[in-house]
């Protein structure tokens, strides 16, 4: 991740009112002074279709692909809604002849935002974009109807980092970060890509545990690496418990006071990598905190 944060893409499909992936991504536009490209998939036919279900007899279909289509569309009068109330507040300042990024003019300003509709069926404009960006955001998977799609496209696709927002609105972003330390790569790609926020926060924590497989023999090496860049890390190990080890490393985060955990993601499926290892999946579903997952 380039340490001058310029262009965040943020995933603006869910199925309730999307407060809280809009403030993880004011919060985030704020600490870095950028801007914030949104996106809405686009509904067709073929792609309510595949949201709609097979199997179903053909007017029963059509029944399904219409109740469908009126849901996907009250979600983009919804989005479109808190946008235009996010503008009257002065909390964004909504540029809606555009849909190219804009670079920000006045930190002092709200930020920038742009609003695109994207086609699902021409994902390779969705993952274009998404590779442009700085980092990605994406709902909750429990707020996304695409979650899967979204996973695929804006994190194992892009290439880029991609910040989950949590169920509820968070308060407060970046001020003191916790990484999910383990000696493997994808660990790696976290560590580097967190510099940036590291630089703006308040208290960094590396957490490691002893149910680690490699039992995480590079710590100490990574703490060094933080302190070359300039940030002083401390080192948490918490111990296994009879609990999911997702939620070992969550509590562990939690206990650090940490508003933002950084994890690396990892998918055992070589064909189809939108599937997310059980302890990355379970970190991303039960989180209260926004997590920045990297590949």
């Amino acid at each position: 991740m380039p340490a001058d944060i310029q262009n965040i893409l943020l995933s603006l499909d869910g199925h309730e009112r999307p407060d809280a992936i809009m403030q993880t991504a004011l919060l985030a536009a704020s600490l870095f002074s950028a801007q914030l490209s949104a996106i809405m998939l686009g509904g067709t036919p073929t792609q309510i279709l595949s949201l709609a279900g097979e199997g179903l007899a053909g007017g029963m279909m059509d029944t399904v692909i219409d109740e469908a289509a009126e849901q996907h569309h009250q979600r983009h009068l919804t989005v479109k809604q808190l946008l235009t109330d996010l503008s009257h507040k002065g909390k964004i300042r909504w540029d809606k002849g555009s849909t190219s990024p804009i670079a920000s003019d006045d930190p002092t300003l709200p930020p920038r935002l742009t609003l695109e509709v994207i086609d699902l069926s021409t994902e390779d404009d969705l993952i274009w974009k998404a590779r442009l960006a700085d980092f990605n955001i994406m709902p909750h998977p429990s707020h996304a109807p695409h979650a899967a799609t979204l996973l695929r496209h804006l994190l194992f696709e892009s290439s880029r980092p991609l910040l989950v927002a949590p169920q509820r609105p968070p308060h407060i972003l970046g001020k003191r970060i916790a990484i999910a330390w383990s000696d493997n790569a994808a660990t790696m790609v976290a560590l580097h890509n967190i510099l940036p926020w590291a630089h703006k926060a308040q208290d960094v924590t590396l957490l490691y545990s002893t149910h680690s497989q490699d039992h995480s023999p590079n710590v100490t090496e990574a703490a060094n690496f933080l302190q070359s860049h300039g940030i002083n890390a401390t080192l948490t190990l918490f111990e296994p418990t009879k609990n999911h080890v997702g939620d070992d490393l969550l509590q562990a985060a939690y206990a650090s006071g940490a508003d933002l955990l950084s994890i690396g993601a990892f998918s055992h499926s070589p064909l189809r990598q939108r599937l997310l290892g059980s302890t990355t999946r379970h970190i991303v579903n039960h989180s209260k905190i926004p997590v920045l997952m990297n590949h």
